[in-house]
Formats: structure tokens, C-alpha cells, sequence
């Protein structure tokens, strides 16, 4: 009876020691699940920051542009205001550039600005939807600002243009 205790005891043994190396094995499953998952998490969050990150900076860019074309057509403006009267009637079918055009410009200021705000508020946990949903729209409002920028410098330079050409016949109906 004595070698059917022993093995019994043995069989005992042996099964505890299975048993705890089960629960020890449940355990290291368990961290190793929960680490796999907090650095999915972190991979996730990275790379919306990232992705945020980056239309910011395009949000910024088309911020930064516009308000370069805004104070251009602004200091044109002062120029054009210092111009004598009969200059400015010449150049009236040009001055839209002034009166329609620049508060289309700020206007792009403000939204550009609203943007980087709103997409600045944004957290992983809360907009990564919104991310996937309005960057595309984001990207076209930023595209038509780069296309707004373009046509100000055209109308720039042509009414740069019309205005010494105001210039030169103002001047040469002055008599000497």
C-alpha cells in the first residue's frame, strides 16, 4: 500500500504542479493579451496624431498663404488709395479686386483658422471618425484656397499693370 500512496502522492503532486503551471500560464497569456492590446492602442493613437498632424500643417500652410495674398491685396489697396482722383476713375472696372475679392480672401483667413481649431480639438478617442470622414473635405477647402491664392496673383499683377498704365496716361495728359 505503501508504493500505492507514493504514487498516489506522486500523481497529486504532479497534478498541482500542472494545475499551477496552467494558472501561471493563463497569466502570462493574459499580460501578453493586454500588451499586445495597450501597444495596438498606442500604434492607433500614433498614427492618428500623425495623420492629424499632417492636415494641420496643410491647414496651416493654406492659412499662411492666404493671409500673404490678404496683406498683398491689402497693401495694394493703400497704394491704389493714395493714387490721385483721377487715376482712381480710371481703374474703377478693377478695384473688384478690393470690394469682392479680398473678403472672399479673409473669409478663406477665418475658415483656414476654424479649421486648424476644430481639427486641433480633436482626440483619438473621440474623432478618429471624423478624421477618416472630413479630411477629404478638408483637402478640397484646402485646394480651392490654393486655387483663390493663384487667381489673386493673377488679378494682382493685372491690376499692377492697369495701374501704371493709369499712371502713363494721367501723366501724359499733365501738360508740362
Amino acid at each position: 500500500m505503501e508504493d500505492q500512496t507514493l504514487i498516489a502522492w506522486l500523481a497529486l503532486g504532479i497534478s498541482a504542479l500542472g494545475f499551477v503551471t496552467s494558472i501561471w500560464s493563463a497569466w502570462v497569456s493574459h499580460r501578453s493579451y493586454s500588451h499586445s492590446r495597450l501597444a495596438h492602442e498606442e500604434e492607433k493613437r500614433l498614427a492618428f496624431e500623425k495623420e492629424r498632424s499632417e492636415l494641420l500643417e496643410i491647414i496651416n500652410s493654406s492659412r499662411k498663404i492666404l493671409d500673404k495674398t490678404r496683406i498683398e491685396i491689402g497693401t495694394l489697396k493703400a497704394q491704389f488709395e493714395a493714387e490721385p482722383q483721377e487715376i482712381q476713375a480710371l481703374m474703377v472696372n478693377y478695384t473688384n479686386l478690393f470690394t469682392e475679392y479680398l473678403p472672399k480672401v479673409e473669409g478663406g483667413v477665418r475658415q483656414a483658422t476654424a479649421l486648424w481649431d476644430e481639427v486641433a480639438e480633436w482626440s483619438p478617442e473621440t474623432s478618429i471618425y471624423a478624421m477618416v470622414m472630413h479630411q477629404a473635405r478638408f483637402r478640397a477647402l484646402i485646394h480651392d484656397d490654393q486655387t483663390a491664392h493663384e487667381s489673386a496673383l493673377y488679378c494682382i499683377g493685372v491690376f499692377k499693370e492697369k495701374l501704371e498704365l493709369a499712371k502713363k496716361v494721367v501723366n501724359e495728359r499733365q501738360p508740362v
